[in-house]
This record gives structure tokens, sequence and C-alpha cells, in this order.
């Protein structure tokens, strides 16, 4: 009948309204708390911690556009994901890569620790937290932890690559790291590692307290795995000619990785504020390295992710042309699909001094 069917075109106003009124919703609270840091985090719990992140800055996880798949796929045990704020600045993963995220409910997850540089917790022992799984020291997989038989495999399979890759009778002294590492570590050549200069979990705890003041390295990230594999090997995989990227030009995809052994707890989440701050005013961008923070989530906080997840977003910054900003909305829109139809947000960097939030398309 026409009533009926007056009733039902007024239900999907009513609805649409109240979508674009979330929608709208979600970007001015996100927009407040980016700028809403000042006050430091007192607290001493993951719960504590949880309840602070509601209300000050942003807990997002950014996805990197090939294929545009899950944007914190769990690796061992936990999900990665960076805090922004006022303070950090906008420091989001890659953005040589990643243009589209999801903006996390910091009261659905549970943050495990903390690093405030990029921390490769994916190559780490502890669901993320713990040592480089090859440091030679500490790693699960590294020179102190490695059975007699599991080194013997090392060594074969190193043998058998070099054979194949440099030549017959070649030894490691024969090739340069730089030519050593394949196209997928090639990747890797402009991380550049902040660590202290002594490897132990002492120096590194020290570290936390020290920052920069104390004694610190700057290396590549590839050099610490070659310093792991001659500890197993008995000897270097190659020539070590790799600069870091404080001391050269680097180009695209250079940034700052943390390889030492240790994280920060949750408790220690303004301290590893702190650090980042004075590592993106003295390394980043004086250097031009890209740096953000990471914050190891529990993985089980994403076995219902439409739940962990508020909104999805895209990010405009200066520069893409027209092309590019279609290109990264289509994929902003296969990530709300993915995710049960989330709203929408844009992510305005067109000024870096003054980002914002703003509703582009609501829920759908």
């Amino acid at each position: 009948s026409s009533f009926s069917a007056s009733a039902s075109h007024r239900d999907r106003d009513a609805a649409a309204s109240s979508a674009s009124e979330e929608c709208e919703d979600l970007a001015a609270l996100f927009t407040k708390n980016y700028y809403n840091a000042s006050t430091p985090f007192e607290g001493s719990t993951e719960k504590d911690l949880s309840a602070y992140l509601a209300h000050h800055g942003v807990l997002l996880s950014m996805c990197l556009e090939v294929g545009y798949g899950v944007c914190m796929p769990p690796q061992g045990g936990h999900a990665s994901a960076s805090w922004i704020s006022n303070a950090t600045g906008p420091a989001i993963f890659d953005t040589t890569r990643a243009h589209t995220g999801v903006i996390l409910d910091p009261l659905s997850v549970d943050v495990l620790c903390a690093y405030p540089m990029d921390g490769a917790s994916n190559s780490r022992d502890g669901v993320g937290c713990g040592p480089q799984k090859l440091d030679r020291d500490y790693g699960s997989r590294g020179n102190a932890s490695i059975s007699p038989e599991g080194r013997e495999a090392e060594k074969k399979a190193y043998d058998a690559k070099l054979e194949r890759q440099v030549g017959p009778g070649k030894t490691w002294k024969d090739v340069k790291c730089s030519e050593w590492y394949g196209q997928y570590k090639l990747l890797f050549l402009n991380f550049t590692s902040i660590s202290p200069s002594d490897r132990s979990i002492e120096a590194c705890e020290r570290f936390k307290e020290s920052g920069l003041q104390g004694q610190v390295v700057y290396r590549p990230f590839l050099s610490k795995e070659n310093e792991d594999h001659a500890a197993i090997l008995g000897h270097p995989l190659c020539v070590d000619d790799l600069i870091p990227c404080t001391e050269r030009d680097c180009s695209s995809m250079s940034y700052v990785v943390f390889d030492a052994s240790c994280s920060w707890a949750p408790r220690e989440f303004q301290a590893m504020v702190d650090m980042q701050v004075e590592i993106r005013d003295q390394v980043a961008r004086p250097h031009r390295l890209e740096l953000w923070n990471e914050l190891v989530l529990n993985a089980t906080g994403f076995r219902d992710a439409n739940k962990s997840i508020q909104a999805v977003f895209w990010v405009e910054s200066p520069k893409m042309s027209a092309a590019q900003i279609r290109r990264v909305q289509g994929g902003a829109v296969a990530q709300s699909v993915k995710h049960g139809g989330k709203p929408i947000l844009r992510f305005d960097l067109t000024m870096p001094e003054r980002p914002s939030f703003s509703c582009w398309r609501s829920r759908q």
C-alpha cells in the first residue's frame, strides 16, 4: 500500500540520517582526541592504558595497498597498531605504500607492549614483545639457543645458497651485503635501527631511561641480522658495506626501527611517547626518515574484528593526484565492506600542521 511504502521510505531516511550522524560524530571525536594528548598517561595497568587511549590520541592500524587485505593480520599471537596525537604528530606507517587504515576501539583491545619506533615485532619472540628471534644472545633461534643439529643445518643451507648465488669455491668475503640480499631483502636496505651499543637486556632497560643521551648506535637493520648469523655460522653472511640513513641521503622506504631486546610495558607508555618525540626531533626529521610508534596488541581481541574496528579511513596527503585519491578511496570502500560496512573517514594531511578527520561516507 502507499502507506506502507511511505513508512518504509521514512525508515530508510531515518536510518540514513542516523548513519550520517554517527559518521560525523566519529570524525569529530577522533579529531578531538587527536588534539587531547597534553595530559600524560600516569596509569600502571593495561586497563588503565585502554581507558586513557579511549580519550587521548587515536589508535589505528594501516593497510598495505597490495590487494587491500586485512590491515593487521595476527602473527604469532599479536597484531600491530600505532597511536597518533598532536604530541607525536600524524606519524603513520609507511605512507609510500599505505593510504588506508582502520581506527580501533581501545576498550576492545589489549596492549601488550609498545615501541617508540617500528619494533619489527613480526620477527620477535614473546608475542612481539621479546628479543628478535635470531638475536645471538636471547633469541629462540639465535646462537645461544640453537641446537647442534640446527647449527649444522644453517651452515649447509648457507653454503648451498652461497654456491648458487655467488659461485663454487667462494666464501662470504667474496660478496658484499648489498649484493647478497635478494630483491625482498633489498626493501630493508634503507631501514636504520637505533639501539644501545651494549646488546644486553640491562643496557636495553637503561636505554629506555637515558634515550639518545646514552651510548647509542645507528646501523642498518640488516647489519644486526648479519652479526646474528655470524654467531651461528662462525662468520658473517657477507661483507657489510651497508650504511645507515643517518650517514647518507636515503630515498623512499627509509624509516627507523628498534632492534634491541626489550620493549616498553603498558605502564611505560608515556616514556615511550616521550622517546618517540626525542627521536623525531633529533634523528628522524634531520635525516628525513619516517617514524611511527608500534603498539603490540593481543591477537585474541581480533576474533571479532568488526567489534574492535570503529571506522575505516583514507589519507589525503599533499601532492596526491586525482587518480591516486580515487584509488585510495576505492581501497577504503573495500575495507569498509570487508568489515561490515564501517563508516569511512577522510584523514586530511594536506595541512600537516593541522590534521583532521571528516566524514567521507557513512555506514553502508
